[in-house]
C-alpha cells in the first residue's frame, strides 16, 4: 500500500503518460501509464484545477518541461564528464534506466522506500522491461542511513557520479533537507554532477498559493521547503552551478515552446521554480 507521498509518484507517472501520448511530446515514457494506474490518473485529474487552461488529456507543462530538462542535463553531464555512476534519489516511478540511451558500463542506482519498489518491480517484471544500463535498486529512507544503503550495493564514493533529486526537496522538512545535503557531501567526490529543483520560498506563505498548498496538506503530502537564492544555497554544500546552471521554469532554457504562464510575478499565483545543474567543487 502506497503512502500519501508515494501516491505523488503515481501522479507524476500520469503526467508523463499524458506527455508521451501528446502530439508534440517532449519525451517518451512508455512505462508511465502502467505505473500511474487508476489512482495516478485520478489524482492528476483532481489537481488539474490548479493548472488553468489545460483540457482533459493535456499534459502538465511544468512536469513535462522539468522531465525533459533533466533528461537532457543528466545525459549531457554523464557524457561530458564520462560518469559511470548515476544516482536517482527518491526515484518513485522514474523510468530513465529503461528509456534513456546510456553509455556502456553506466550503473544507475534508484534510491527509494520499500513501498515504492514493492509496487514498481512487479509492473516492470510483467512488462518484461530491460534496463539500458546496470540498474540497482536501493531500498532505504532518506531519514535513515541512505549513505550506507547506497554503498552496500556497490556505489563507489571515490568515483564521481551524477545525482538527481527531482521533485523532492519541497516535500522535505528543512532539517531533512540539510541532513540529505550533508550526506551528499560525503558521497559526491569532486567532479560529480547534481540535478535538483526548488520552489521559491515565498510561495509557501503566499495567499495566492494557499488553496493549492491546502489541497496538498489534505492529501497528506504538504510542501515544506523552498529557497530564495538557490545558487547561494547549494554553494554552502559545496556545489557550483554549471551550464545550463540555474534556470527558472519557463525561461528560454526550460521552455521548449510549452510554458503557457508568466515566468514570475510576486502579485500572482506564479512563482519561480528553479532547475539546478551543478558541479561538485574541489576542496
Amino acid at each position: 500500500m502506497l503512502s500519501s507521498v508515494g501516491l505523488t509518484s503515481l501522479y507524476i507517472a500520469a503526467a508523463r503518460a499524458y506527455e508521451t501520448e501528446y502530439r508534440q511530446r517532449l519525451f517518451v515514457d512508455r512505462y508511465a501509464r502502467f505505473f500511474a494506474g487508476d489512482r495516478g490518473f485520478a489524482l492528476f485529474s483532481d489537481l488539474r484545477v490548479f493548472s488553468p487552461g489545460l483540457s482533459a488529456n493535456d499534459p502538465h507543462p511544468g512536469i513535462s518541461i522539468r522531465t525533459r530538462f533533466f533528461d537532457d542535463a543528466l545525459l549531457m553531464a554523464v557524457q561530458e564528464l564520462s560518469l559511470k555512476q548515476v544516482v536517482i534519489v527518491a526515484a518513485g516511478m522514474d523510468a530513465r534506466a529503461f528509456r534513456l540511451p546510456w553509455m556502456d558500463g553506466v550503473q544507475l542506482f534508484e534510491v527509494d522506500r520499500q513501498e515504492i519498489f514493492q509496487y514498481k518491480e512487479p509492473i516492470l517484471l510483467n512488462l518484461n522491461a530491460r534496463a539500458k544500463c546496470i540498474r540497482k535498486v536501493v531500498v532505504t529512507d532518506l531519514e535513515q542511513d541512505w549513505e550506507t544503503a547506497l554503498t552496500d550495493v556497490g556505489f563507489d564514493r571515490y568515483k564521481p557520479a551524477a545525482f538527481l533529486f527531482e521533485g523532492l526537496m519541497f516535500y522535505l522538512k528543512p532539517t531533512t533537507v540539510a541532513s540529505v545535503l550533508e550526506t551528499l557531501q560525503s558521497l559526491a567526490c569532486p567532479g560529480s554532477w547534481l540535478g535538483m529543483d526548488f520552489v521559491e520560498a515565498e510561495l509557501l506563505n503566499s495567499p495566492y498559493a494557499q488553496q493549492f498548498l491546502s489541497k496538498l496538506r489534505n492529501l497528506g503530502c504538504p510542501w515544506l521547503f523552498g529557497v530564495s537564492n538557490p545558487e547561494q544555497f547549494i554553494l554552502q554544500y559545496g556545489w557550483q552551478p554549471r551550464q545550463p546552471k540555474i534556470v527558472v521554469l519557463g525561461e528560454a532554457e526550460a521552455n521548449y515552446g510549452r510554458w503557457p504562464y508568466p515566468v514570475s510575478s510576486k502579485t500572482s499565483s506564479v512563482f519561480n521554480h528553479y532547475l539546478v545543474s551543478a558541479r561538485r567543487m574541489n576542496f
